[in-house]
């Protein structure tokens, strides 16, 4: 292909601005980009060194907050509207998670980091390779436990450092709207996706994972059956018509307010079970219905399932007693 200098230095440069967006929205490495450099003939202030200096110098500097540090929401959604060309006034699915984990590998140091996912535009739902990635997520705050704590995913240092978190989730359950930028809205819809131990700290109930809480579930008051050496919870059937009692955040909320808040810890304890294990305020307000059950409570309702089948295709009565004791050996029931 023939070189044509005259017409190269006639066309419009791109700016530092369109070189690092378009960098960032197509994921082009360093040595991609030095490629991409040589073949348009792009000037030396447009080169990685370059572009590497003008994003430290825009990056925004994250919020110090309880432990940790934290960035505005709302500014990391208008950067995802830009490399996303989310339109005005989409509906998204915004997924919401928190975990704890090693500050650095092999660390007796642990943090909680919190990081949402945008998984559908207009109905439009990401590939589960995308979903999965992390390089499709963003961070929105990362803190450490307080002085003298390991754990940080407790439902009171939660609180102290999710503040702006919290009011965040709140305008995205009562306004039909949000305004994310001057003349950009999004229609939002969280879900909440975290393990069970970090939902029980955010629900502010016992911890249900336990096999020996005497509250089993964090979607429903549930109790465990004590007496006649049965010891296996009292769960519901969801398969039968009947009414079933699910937890109800905002009412937990209320019942936290009204009953628990001036009481102290040990006091919230020995009283939780005039409320079904409750003894923290929820963290946030989202309906469970919008809360994804994690693998530990699937495997267990696939388990409990299983159980109700086998028995159910045992017809020998002595075969079904047998079956029975052997299950509560292996702590199945």
């Amino acid at each position: 292909m023939e070189e044509h200098p005259i017409l190269i230095n006639h066309l419009p440069l791109p700016s530092i601005d369109a070189c690092l967006e378009l960098k960032d929205s197509l994921s082009i490495s360093d040595a991609g980009w030095k490629l991409v450099g040589e073949v348009f003939k792009l000037p030396a202030e447009t080169k990685i060194n370059s572009i590497r200096r003008y994003r430290k110098k825009i990056s925004k500097k994250p919020n110090p907050c309880e432990g940790g540090y934290t960035y505005d929401i709302r500014d990391i959604l208008r950067r995802a509207v830009k490399l996303e060309n989310i339109p005005n006034s989409a509906e998204i699915q915004l997924k919401l998670s928190l975990d704890a984990g090693q500050a650095v590998k092999g660390s007796k140091k642990s943090v909680e980091a919190v990081l949402v996912d945008i998984i559908s535009i207009n109905d439009k739902y990401k590939p589960a390779s995308a979903c999965k990635s992390h390089k499709n997520s963003y961070l929105i705050s990362i803190f450490q436990a307080p002085d003298g704590g390991k754990d940080p995913e407790t439902n009171e240092n939660l609180h102290k450092s999710t503040v702006d978190l919290k009011k965040f989730v709140q305008d995205c359950i009562i306004q039909e709207k949000m305004q994310i930028g001057d003349d950009v809205f999004l229609n939002i819809k969280l879900i909440l996706c975290v393990d069970m131990k970090c939902l029980t700290e955010i629900l502010g109930i016992s911890a249900v994972y336990n096999h020996k809480t005497k509250y089993g579930c964090c979607w429903c008051n549930v109790i465990r059956k004590k007496g006649d050496g049965d010891t296996g919870p009292d769960i519901n059937d969801f398969s039968k018509s009947t009414k079933w009692e699910f937890r109800d955040i905002k009412q937990m909320q209320e019942i936290f307010n009204t009953n628990l808040k001036t009481k102290s810890k040990s006091t919230r304890k020995s009283q939780n079970s005039k409320f079904c294990g409750q003894q923290n305020e929820p963290l946030f307000s989202i309906p469970l219905e919008c809360i994804i059950p994690c693998l530990l409570h699937c495997s267990m309702s696939i388990v409990r399932s299983l159980h109700k089948l086998l028995l159910k295709y045992v017809e020998v009565e002595e075969c079904q007693e047998l079956l029975i004791k052997y299950l509560k050996e292996i702590k199945i029931s």
